[in-house]
C-alpha cells in the first residue's frame, strides 16, 4: 500500500483539477478543425485562469506551454509553482492526456477544442464544422478586439472575446465564456522568460 507521504503530493492537484469543471454536465464536443495551424511551428506560453463566477469558487490558475506543430497540438500544463500536471496531445490519433499527475475531470478532447476555439483561425473552425449542426458566428476580427460565438444548432455554447476590457488593448488576450459548463476560461500571454525555469517546452 502506498505510504501517506507518497499520496500527499498529488492530493492538492486532484482537488485543483476537480474544481475546474466540478458539477458540470458532460461537455459538448464539436468536430475538430484541421490540426495544421498556419502559424506552426510556434510555441505559446499562456496563463489559464478558470472562473466559476461565484465567491465559493475563486479563479484557478494553471500555466500552459502550447506547441503549435504541423501535425497537431501539444500542451504541457503545470501549476503556477511549476508542478507538472499533465500533457495534452491532439494529433491524427485523437486527443489524449499523457503524464498525468491526477486523473483530469474532463475529456482531453474538451480542453483541446476550447483552446482551438480561441487560438485557431476562424476559417479552420468553419471548415471543421461543415456537415454538422455546429457553426461559428464572428463579429470583427479575432485578435483585433473581435468576438466569436460558437453555436450547436440555435443554442449558444461558448462566446470568445479578444482584447476584452481590462487588458489594456492586448489583443492576444482571449476570454472564452463557456455557457454550457458555466465558467470562463481566460487565456493570457505569459512572459516566456518568466516561465522558463518552471516548465520545459513540450516539443
Amino acid at each position: 500500500m502506498p505510504t501517506r507521504s507518497r499520496l500527499m503530493p498529488s492530493l492538492p492537484v486532484a482537488l485543483l483539477l476537480a474544481l475546474l469543471l466540478g458539477g458540470c454536465a458532460t461537455p459538448q464536443l464539436a468536430p475538430s478543425p484541421s490540426l495544421s495551424h498556419p502559424d506552426a511551428p510556434r510555441t505559446l506560453v499562456r496563463l489559464l485562469s478558470f472562473e466559476r463566477g461565484d465567491a465559493q469558487h475563486p479563479p484557478e490558475r494553471l500555466i500552459a506551454v502550447i506547441r503549435l506543430a504541423p501535425e497537431g497540438l501539444r500542451v504541457a500544463v503545470t501549476s503556477p509553482s511549476g508542478q507538472r500536471l499533465m500533457t495534452l496531445i491532439h494529433d491524427d490519433r485523437g486527443a489524449r492526456f499523457e503524464d498525468t499527475l491526477a486523473p483530469p475531470p474532463f475529456p482531453a478532447a474538451w480542453l483541446a477544442q476550447r483552446l482551438e476555439w480561441g487560438l485557431w483561425p476562424s476559417e479552420a473552425l468553419t471548415r471543421g464544422f461543415e456537415g454538422s449542426r455546429w457553426r461559428l458566428v464572428e463579429t470583427g476580427r479575432a485578435h483585433h478586439g473581435g468576438r466569436r460565438d460558437i453555436y450547436l444548432g440555435s443554442r449558444l455554447i461558448a462566446r470568445v472575446d479578444y482584447g476584452f476590457a481590462g487588458t489594456r488593448g492586448d489583443d492576444d488576450q482571449v476570454r472564452l465564456d463557456d455557457r454550457e459548463a458555466g465558467y470562463v476560461l481566460n487565456i493570457t500571454p505569459l512572459d516566456a522568460a518568466g516561465a522558463k525555469e518552471k516548465i520545459d517546452d513540450p516539443s
